[in-house]
This record gives structure tokens, C-alpha cells and sequence, in this order.
């Protein structure tokens, strides 16, 4: 593949010295001249010269296999460039932002855009696990959001290491994955297996809901923000099981999970805006057309903008995401009747 680098997106030093080493390795953006097309290119080259060439073809034989996912939502492998002085995987180049920055600039993310990101993600992850591929490094940094906010791209699978490839590179223990969003079997050190990665996609999701890290210790419930489902929360829960034989089993399960949390409810509008919570109501509201919620009784409709001038109206910080995504859903309903 003939490319022109045309500059350094990042190089990333996972972990610190001592007891944790990861990971070190160099992405840079680059232009397919021959394709004419944008690339990432990821270079480990730093990390290829402190193994034998044996090891060396093990990497080699793994991104082989990293090469074999083909899935919308995980980023393609175009190539694989490997010499002995160099290994640069070629990737399918994704603008966009990641889901750290998007945490770190606006806070909670709406509900709604939150399910619609993880089931893309749960869905390349299942994937990924079909092909006996575990992440290990799931976390908001490696979630990639297209600038339309509509698509979710999991990447950064990277290229894992043994113990003893490990041990080459320091004299101390390991632990491949980020602290935060490992599991307890990851911490320890143990064998990993697609559990592994559901606890870091519960944890990460808390963390897109919530608008900030996970607290340590005890869980702090997410639906005390009424536009989150107890749902949710289960299923966060579900995913966070310390032993892994009670954890949730796969990501096809996250994912009818996931879409379960956020299911319509059973009671009527009536009743709903009698003591129903907020996210029972947008549900409802969601499943209405523009014409369909202008035939309401007038006397339902003036509740649910009293609602509404409630939510917009509250300096809750924790309501701030979903007080703009119901006052969108409101003027969709309102503003497309009168078209």
C-alpha cells in the first residue's frame, strides 16, 4: 500500500512502571494514494523488538486474525505491513470523536442516544467474540462517535499479550487493560473470556449515563434520574457481577437487554401522567406521530407541556441531557402537525 503519513494522531503509553505494563504504540494519520482515501496506521514496532522472531510471528498470526472481523461498526483492516524493523497495521480510517471526549464536554448523554450507541457497539462485540476475539480494553476512549452523533464504532482491538511475552518487558506482574474498567479477573491477572469484556461495557455505560466515572465501592444508582429506567440499572448491575458464572453471558443478551430496558410501558398515558416517571413518558410520547399526539385530549396534552416546562425548567444537572431530549421530542410532536 503506497500511503504519505501525514501526521501523528496519538501514542499512547497504557499503564505506568512497576507492576502494570501494557501497551505502547503509535497512531498516525495517513493518505492511500493508490485508493485515494484516508488510513490509520498503528505502529508497534517499539514493543516488536524486545521479542524473539518466534514471538514476532505469533503477532503476526494474531493480527491475521484481527484482519478477519468484518463488521459495520468495528473498523476494517485494509493491511498488514511486517519487517523486521517494523509492524504497522493499516486500519479503515473513522472521523469522529471518542465517547471520553463526549463525557468530558457535555455530561450525561440522553438515554435514547445511549441505547442507540450500544447496540451498535454490543453488536460488533458479538461479533468479535463469535471470532474468539476478546477486547480486553473496552472504556469510553475506545468508542468512536461519527460527528452526526448517529454511529458508534468500537476499535482499538490491539494485539494481546501473554504472561511471559509480558515479563519480557518488565520484571514485575502484569495486567493487560485499563484501570477503571477492568474486571476482577483482569486485576488478578487470570484468564479472560467474553465476560471480561461485558463488565467494561457495563461499566462504560454507567459512565455515558452518568456523565462521570463509576464510583468505587458501592453502586450509585442511575435511576434516581427519572429519565433512566430501573432497567438500566439492573442491567448494569447484571454486567458488573463480581464472579463471572453470574454475569451477564454475552452481548446478544446485553443487547435484548438493553432494548427490554427501554420498552414502551404497559400502563396507559393516564396513568403515566399521573405518577409516571419521565422515561416512561417519552417512551410513550416516541411511539406517537405528529398527528396522532395532536388528537389527545387537550386536557392530556396540557400535562404532558406542564412536563415538560418542569424538566426544561429544573437546574438539575443530571436532567440537563434529558430536558433537551424531551424538548426536541416535544417540538417534533408539535411543530410537524402544524406542517
Amino acid at each position: 500500500m503506497d500511503t504519505v503519513a501525514r501526521n501523528d494522531r496519538s501514542l499512547r503509553l497504557q499503564g505506568t512502571r512497576g507492576s502494570w505494563v501494557w501497551r505502547i504504540w503509535k497512531v498516525r494519520l495517513a493518505h492511500d494514494k493508490e485508493l485515494d482515501r484516508d488510513v490509520a496506521i498503528k505502529s508497534l514496532d517499539p514493543i516488536l523488538r524486545a521479542f524473539s522472531e518466534a514471538e514476532q510471528e505469533r503477532f503476526k498470526r494474531e493480527a491475521r486474525t484481527l484482519a478477519k472481523l468484518s463488521h459495520p461498526k468495528i473498523p476494517a483492516v485494509y493491511d498488514v505491513e511486517f519487517t523486521p524493523e517494523k509492524f504497522d497495521i493499516i486500519f479503515q480510517f473513522i472521523e469522529g470523536q471518542n465517547l471520553r471526549t463526549i463525557i468530558d464536554g457535555n455530561g450525561p448523554t440522553q438515554v435514547g442516544l445511549a441505547r442507540q450507541w450500544f447496540q451498535q457497539i454490543a453488536s460488533a462485540l458479538e461479533h468479535a467474540h463469535k471470532n474468539f476475539v476478546i477486547h480486553r480494553d473496552i472504556k469510553p476512549e475506545n468508542i468512536i462517535i461519527t460527528p452526526d452523533m448517529q454511529t458508534a464504532y468500537l476499535v482499538d482491538f490491539g494485539i494481546a499479550l501473554s504472561a511471559e511475552d509480558a515479563k519480557r518487558l518488565t520484571e514485575t506482574g502484569y495486567v493487560v487493560g485499563t484501570m477503571g474498567y477492568m474486571s476482577p479477573e483482569q486485576l488478578a491477572g487470570e484468564s479472560v473470556d467474553l465476560r471480561t469484556d461485558i463488565y467494561s461495557l457495563g461499566v462504560t455505560l454507567y459512565e455515558v449515563l452518568a456523565g462521570k466515572r463509576m464510583p468505587r465501592g458501592a453502586y450509585e444508582e442511575l435511576s434516581i434520574n427519572e429519565s433512566i429506567p430501573p432497567s438500566m440499572d439492573d442491567l448494569i448491575i447484571e454486567c458488573l457481577q463480581p464472579e463471572r458464572e453470574q454475569r451477564l453471558a454475552s452481548a446478544r443478551l446485553f443487547n435484548t437487554r438493553l432494548t427490554g430496558a427501554l420498552s414502551r410501558p404497559v400502563r396507559p398515558l393516564s396513568d403515566v401522567l399521573a405518577d409516571g416517571r419521565l422515561h416512561e413518558l417519552t417512551a410513550i410520547i416516541e411511539e406517537y406521530s405528529a398527528s396522532e399526539f395532536m388528537s389527545l385530549p387537550p386536557g392530556q396534552r396540557v400535562l404532558i407541556l406542564s412536563k415538560m416546562f418542569d424538566v426544561v425548567g429544573s437546574h438539575d444537572r443530571n436532567l440537563a441531557s434529558a430536558a433537551e431530549g424531551f424538548l426536541e421530542l416535544m417540538l417534533t410532536r408539535v411543530l410537524l402537525a402544524r406542517l
